[in-house]
């Protein structure tokens, strides 16, 4: 698979086209490592500057969304029937008889003009209309819509090919975006189901489908009141889609009238017991780095018990060495020696094996904690028991992101999502800033139960020493069963790479390039398409870029 294209290639020059109208700087500092021949990370700049411009959605509206139908349509049997579907117009008070008219005409071309259409205020004084049992046959679909909103005439087909190819599926949703004085813009590119994510922010009232045996008893709603009755049916599309399983379709196909407002998590349950965590720590010198992270850990409001374990990796530093016996001396707190060569796994390995049964903290020395309240964020998730691995939102020093979940398959192995976005970016704001399950999460901070973690093997210290343990281990984990969860509400600055340095000499990068083909040969990243990333999206680029 081509992660970028050809150099003076059409969609090469739509990108370059907009890097330079958003920040010719930005451009030239790209143009700069093509020249020296970095050809992927020169893509990679082009592209997360070209975002920037006010016109890049635009453009893919024009050319990325026609191609991303062609690929999509063309994976499924052209010869699918449009689906039965009675349609839903959610009208309510407030609602205008233009914007009723817009979403009737909208469906009609998608679906034909023959498709049945209600409003809920007629469904609700005749629920018979909704009956499973009037359709003629199982598979007839229930479509509620908000008045004002409008599909895309390709709905049609594109759904006839997604319920033909997922046929078990209760819900078929889609991405969408919004209409703002007819412009389209905002657009929310949806990952494959995720009851987290989804359960927090709704998004499926307008943009899918679900099967009439289902029902949305709507006769049971207060109508009149259109803002109960969309959260009545949000959640009973929710319901649906927990039990009989959802499919996502990632295409926009959808496009809504009105602003979406950006929901923060409910937290979970607090457990019955909190449970004992071990937050081990590998160092070696950098007595600077570990002290501001022993600091942070000063903060902790943990209601459980914490003992530290920092695992020394042959410190020579007078200054280090003192601190290391100050830590020693403090009740809870184990040092352990273990010099030689830098074996990030073998080091937390051996901190494992001496834990106490509970959870670990995997920890890098090069981490700030903010304030006391990102463990028990992090713990209030991981103490669950489909959930495997806990990763926190990581910020650089300059408060851009560092690490908010990792996505398979980005240049080819794996990448940080959104890496280097602003705190204050609402572009694509789901990717970065919402609680979410993922398929990996960085070992610089990472909650897990020390019985799962023995029990998928630990970090690998002979294929993974250094790098892509932490992918490696996640992804085992999600072999197993367990979900890896990113949570946003714990936040914490990460100094990345101060302490072992850059992968820029040669010794290094010839060991980088061996784990890499490691990665590679057994997750086959090169290939693979991660269900939490969206297709839509570059996978040469760690921040979410349409591919035009």
């Amino acid at each position: 698979m081509q992660l970028r294209p050809p150099i003076l290639s059409r969609r090469f020059l739509a990108v370059l086209r907009g890097a330079l109208e958003a920040s010719p700087k930005r451009a030239a500092v790209a143009l700069a490592a093509l020249v020296r021949g970095k050809k992927l990370r020169a893509w990679n700049l082009l592209c997360s500057a070209a975002i920037d411009s006010p016109r890049y959605y635009d453009r893919w509206v024009v050319s990325g969304e026609p191609a991303a139908i062609a690929r999509w349509s063309a994976q499924g049997a052209q010869r699918a029937c449009r689906p039965g579907l009675l349609v839903i117009i959610l009208a309510g008070p407030d609602a205008t008889e233009a914007g009723y008219k817009t979403t009737q005409n909208s469906v009609q071309r998608a679906f034909g003009e023959g498709v049945p259409i209600f409003s809920a205020e007629e469904l609700a004084a005749s629920p018979r209309i909704a009956d499973p049992s009037l359709s003629v046959d199982g598979d007839d679909w229930l479509f509620p819509i908000r008045a004002g909103d409008s599909v895309s005439s390709e709905l049609g087909a594109v759904l006839a090919i997604a319920i033909e190819g997922a046929s078990t599926a209760d819900v078929h949703y889609w991405d969408e975006d919004r209409l703002r004085n007819g412009q389209r813009c905002e657009p929310w590119i949806k990952p494959d189901w995720d009851d987290i994510l989804f359960s927090a922010q709704g998004g499926l009232l307008g943009a899918a489908v679900v099967r009439k045996s289902v029902g949305l008893d709507l006769s049971a709603e207060p109508v009149r009141e259109m803002a109960v009755c969309c959260e009545a049916i949000e959640n009973r599309l929710l319901q649906a889609a927990r039990l009989g399983g959802a499919h996502h379709i990632p295409l926009i196909l959808s496009h809504i009238s009105r602003e979406r407002s950006l929901v923060r998590a409910a937290p979970p349950v607090e457990p019955a017991k909190w449970p004992a965590v071990s937050i081990i720590i590998p160092m070696r010198d950098k007595p600077e780095l570990l002290r501001a992270c022993l600091s942070g850990l000063d903060l902790l409001d943990y209601p459980g018990c914490v003992d530290l374990i920092i695992v020394d990796n042959g410190s020579r530093d007078p200054e280090a060495l003192r601190l290391l016996e100050e830590v020693a001396q403090q009740p809870g707190n184990r040092i352990i020696s273990m010099p030689g060569p830098f074996n990030f796994s073998r080091l937390n390995n051996a901190a494992v094996k001496v834990a106490k049964d509970g959870l670990l903290c995997l920890l890098n020395n090069d981490i700030e904690p903010l304030d006391g309240s990102w463990l028990t964020a992090m713990v209030r998730v991981a103490v669950n028991r489909e959930v495997g691995a806990v990763g926190a939102l990581l910020l650089y020093p300059d408060r851009t992101v560092q690490h908010a979940g990792v996505g398979i398959g980005l240049g080819g192995a794996a990448g940080h999502i959104q890496r280097g976005v602003s705190l204050t970016e609402r572009r694509h704001w789901h990717w970065a800033f919402a609680t979410r399950q993922v398929s990996a999460v960085t070992a610089a901070c990472l909650v897990v139960d020390r019985a799962k973690y023995i029990q998928v093997g630990g970090l690998d210290e002979a294929a993974f020493a250094v790098a892509f343990n932490d992918v490696d281990l996640c992804l085992k984990l999600d072999a197993a069963g367990w979900k890896n969860i990113y949570v946003a509400e714990a936040c914490l600055i990460h100094h990345e790479s101060k302490s072992r340095g850059q992968d820029d000499v040669p010794e290094k990068a010839a060991r980088f390039q061996e784990e890499l083909r490691h990665l590679q040969a057994k997750w086959q990243t090169t290939t693979c398409l991660d269900p939490h990333f969206s297709p839509l999206f570059s996978r040469a680029s760690e921040q979410c870029v349409l591919e035009l």
